[in-house]
């Protein structure tokens, strides 16, 4: 059986207390051994991204903590979303120092423009379900306390904008988002906005087997069921609320207007994943819920590959943090492609071919044009950028897209000297955004001492 839980085998030793082979024993005098997630990675600046990351106490009473995550663009002048992110690990094991959230979430920070808040929630079975979730919940209110300006951490008093939070999480803690919207809706927390939630992979689950977990999926079902009934040995078993969405009587009452719900092919919790998107359609919430499968991965893939296409295209440049509501489609639409800024225009292959032609010529690796630089980077939903410098042969040292549809545009790097001016001239397939895209979202820095000024132009059409 191939998957990220191993083999799948259930333990039969009578050595331990509670074995879940390969992730944790729980010995006979009540000691935890954890054999994953033991590792540990220190906050400081990240080489690769330039991010910058702190420890922060929340509560010195129950030694509940957050990682705090700024990007190097982070600025005074204008704010930036809060992501509150909650690690997996089935609520028995992991942390917010493990290498593996760490450095996904300097990612995560950098490509998507955000305040990220980890938390380091209590786990279980030391401190059993819902301590986890209430630690999470306290976070969020401490995340709020600073939204006059006068809470106790400087990051979030200078850089946040309080009116665009997002809940995040996977696996575990994926459950734990989805457990805390709903919370929201009941009882709201003052000084903050709640935009939406990101389930990448939730663990849910139930006593009644679904989809694949009545085939392929049984034994792995039987699996990972023992992570939770580890973490809640006093509740109400598998078909707890809490873990079993179909169970909750609040479902509808999710106190944010959108969702982005992630799975993954070959992830044993799939079908899961499909069967809360049903839920949450049958509810009676108000708000719109984004369904993304990623094909070939299995739970939690970006963890391990962080650099992998379907990480990149499937996971970041899908999560529309800077997020506008979106007019409605009329009746047969397709809304996948609902230009979020303004009026729609279309460019066509030949205003392409036209550019192309009075440029220069294209080459393979984007485009490359007789005395300029083009570069071009797939956004979602098929779409394409184009920055071009257009000054003679130079290319330019710094052009940073700041949350753009979450797309993901590489730094660019200089490749000569003597730049006195540049400007950026953008294309987008399909969508055009012109003043409000150069006010909101576009900021080019002259950080080489060669550079001495930027201007952008901005073209409808060639």
């Amino acid at each position: 059986m191939s998957s990220v839980f191993g083999s799948g085998d259930i333990s039969t030793s009578d050595e331990y207390l509670h074995e879940i082979i390969g992730f944790i024993r729980v010995h006979k005098d009540g000691r935890c051994e954890r054999l994953l997630g033991n590792n540990k990675l220190p906050a400081g600046i990240d080489p690769s991204t330039g991010v910058e990351s702190k420890d922060v106490v929340i509560s010195p009473e129950t030694n509940v903590s957050a990682r705090l995550y700024i990007p190097k663009t982070a600025t005074s002048d204008r704010k930036l979303p809060i992501l509150i992110y909650f690690h997996g690990g089935g609520f028995v094991f992991e942390s917010t120092t493990s290498p593996a959230y760490h450095t996904t979430l300097n990612r995560f920070t950098d490509e998507l423009n955000v305040i990220t808040v980890s938390v380091d929630y209590r786990l279980g079975p030391e401190y059993p379900v819902p301590a986890g979730y209430n630690d999470c919940w306290e976070a969020a209110h401490w995340v709020a306390s600073h939204g006059t300006g006068c809470g106790p951490d400087a990051w979030l008093n200078k850089f946040a904008d309080f009116g665009k939070v997002f809940l995040a999480g996977d696996s575990a803690g994926a459950n734990i988002a989805h457990y805390l919207a709903i919370r929201f809706g009941l009882d709201p927390i003052a000084g903050i906005t709640l935009e939406g939630i990101i389930l990448l992979h939730p663990y849910f689950g139930g006593n009644d087997p679904i989809g694949s977990e009545l085939g392929k999926h049984k034994k792995l079902k039987a699996f990972t069921d023992q992570f939770w009934n580890l973490a809640n040995p006093s509740g109400s078993g598998l078909d707890d609320p809490l873990f079993n969405p179909e169970k909750d009587p609040n479902l509808s009452g999710v106190g944010c207007s959108r969702i982005v719900l992630f799975v993954a092919e070959m992830d044993s919790f799939r079908d899961r994943g499909l069967h809360y998107k049903e839920l949450m359609d049958k509810s009676g919430w108000a708000g719109k819920l984004e369904l993304i499968e990623t094909k070939g991965e299995d739970h939690a893939f970006f963890l391990f590959d962080q650099f992998s296409h379907n990480t990149r295209e499937n996971i970041t440049t899908r999560w529309h943090l800077d997020y506008k509501p979106e007019p409605a489609a009329a009746d047969g639409d397709d809304d996948s492609d609902v230009d979020l800024f303004g009026e729609e225009e279309k460019i066509t292959v030949e205003d392409r071919a036209a550019a192309v032609k009075a440029f220069g010529k294209k080459k393979e690796c984007g485009f490359m044009l007789v005395l300029f630089y083009v570069f071009e980077f797939t956004l979602s939903a098929g779409k394409s950028l184009v920055l071009m410098d257009i000054k003679p042969w130079e290319a330019v040292r710094s052009v940073q897209m700041e949350g753009l549809l979450g797309a993901h545009v590489p730094k660019l790097v200089p490749v000569g000297y003597g730049i006195k001016k540049l400007q950026v001239m953008f294309i987008v397939d399909d969508l055009v955004y012109v003043d409000t895209l150069i006010e909101e979202h576009l900021t080019v820095e002259p950080t080489n001492e060669y550079v001495q000024s930027c201007d952008i132009v901005a073209f409808n059409k060639i």
